[in-house]
């Protein structure tokens, strides 16, 4: 009883929220009725009020219920300056409700003898509900828009449905029944593919970032209109653990150098762990000195393997071959061979090796090849040293 209007209005929201927290449904229902006609600004709070008491009508009383929907759309629309988003949510959402009663009176109407004067009476009803959707879009409310599109494809679909399963007319002959079907049909088709076209432009909402119930029943519909497009099943992809990648470097094999050789023709070697170990460093040599020290390992062979064999034998051999053994291994980085010469070389080595392993060789034998493999290594260290 204050005469302060913002303290009333206050309490009536209070005592109505009260009565419905105890489900005092006809007393909350009172009180909101008193605050709509006491208070119509402002609109966005009269509507509110007015939403809620759709929401208990449509417990009680369905005509009701649709009368406060159409009060509610009415003052939204009349409302000019005072129109909010939530006033135009709330409107629309009421609007949506009135024009889906539209909807189901045209489905309600069969096709049925006489069958001109309901196909006429459907096509009316049919009219009414697509411009009753058609309005629904200058909400711009992305729910209501997506319900009223796919009302409207739903329409297109039924009425294509109800033409193809009508009642037909009595006393046909079989071919003249044969025309009136096909006649039918090329009625009926039409009317389905504009449905399927309608509800193809609702999941154009979805780039616009607009997904909602709506969106779904028309992808549900497609699904069943058009299979082998919208019902293909899923398909499993292979699930990618890691974006992490891997590189892996495969070592190369360190060279071993021959015992005694560590430095020849300016080649400086890597000490090895073992035959697979693994070095970075990238040594350059070439031909030449790849010759050079082909030419002194052959060397190298010779001076170590005679002395065993002929030292006990000859003591002057021996001392002979030491000579030639130190005079190899002074050679330093001087020490050049060509290819042709390495393999004269290696010819008497090798073949002396081989009879050394089979069997005793005769000490003229082994005297002409050690004074061979010492005047071929003499010969070659002269020509290197020259050149």
């Amino acid at each position: 009883e204050s005469d302060n209007a913002d303290v009333r209005r206050e309490a009536l929201l209070i005592a109505a929220e009260l009565h419905e927290k105890s489900n005092n449904i006809d007393r909350t229902l009172a009180v909101y009725r008193r605050y709509v006609d006491y208070f119509p600004r402002p609109v966005e709070d009269n509507l509110e009020a007015r939403s809620k008491i759709a929401d208990i009508l449509k417990q009680q009383n369905q005509d009701d219920y649709l009368r406060e929907l159409k009060q509610i759309v009415m003052i939204d629309a009349n409302a000019g300056d005072e129109r909010t988003e939530r006033t135009l949510s709330l409107a629309a959402s009421a609007a949506l409700v009135l024009t889906e009663v539209s909807y189901e009176s045209f489905k309600a109407v069969r096709l049925v003898k006489p069958f001109e004067v309901n196909l006429r009476k459907k096509q009316v009803k049919m009219k009414k509900a697509l411009q009753e959707f058609g309005k629904l879009f200058d909400y711009e409310i992305g729910e209501t828009t997506a319900a009223a599109t796919y009302y409207m494809a739903e329409i297109y679909g039924h009425f294509s449905r109800s033409l193809m399963t009508s009642e037909r007319p009595d006393g046909l002959s079989p071919l003249e029944l044969e025309e009136y079907e096909l006649a039918i049909e090329e009625q009926a088709y039409p009317f389905d593919d504009k449905g399927i076209e309608v509800h193809e432009s609702n999941l154009e909402l979805i780039s616009v970032g607009i997904y909602n119930q709506w969106i779904e029943k028309s992808l549900e519909r497609l699904a069943i209109l058009v299979p082998a497009r919208y019902a293909k099943p899923e398909q499993q992809s292979v699930v990618i653990s890691s974006l992490e990648t891997y590189s892996f470097v495969i070592a190369g094999t360190q060279p071993v150098t021959p015992t005694g050789m560590s430095e020849i023709a300016g080649v400086s070697s890597v000490t090895p762990t073992g035959n697979d170990a693994s070095f970075d460093e990238e040594i350059t040599v070439n031909p030449e000195q790849q010759d050079a020290v082909a030419a002194a390992k052959d060397i190298d062979e010779v001076a170590t393997d005679l002395p065993e064999t002929l030292a006990a034998d000859d003591p002057q051999a021996d001392a002979t071959i030491s000579e030639s053994a130190i005079l190899a291994e002074g050679s330093g980085s001087s020490v050049e061979a060509s290819a042709e010469d390495n393999h004269s070389l290696n010819e008497p080595v090798m073949a002396d090796s081989s009879r050394l392993e089979q069997g005793a060789p005769s000490r003229s034998n082994l005297e002409e090849n050690r004074t061979g493999a010492e005047d071929h290594a003499v010969k070659d260290f002269e020509e290197t040293t020259t050149q």
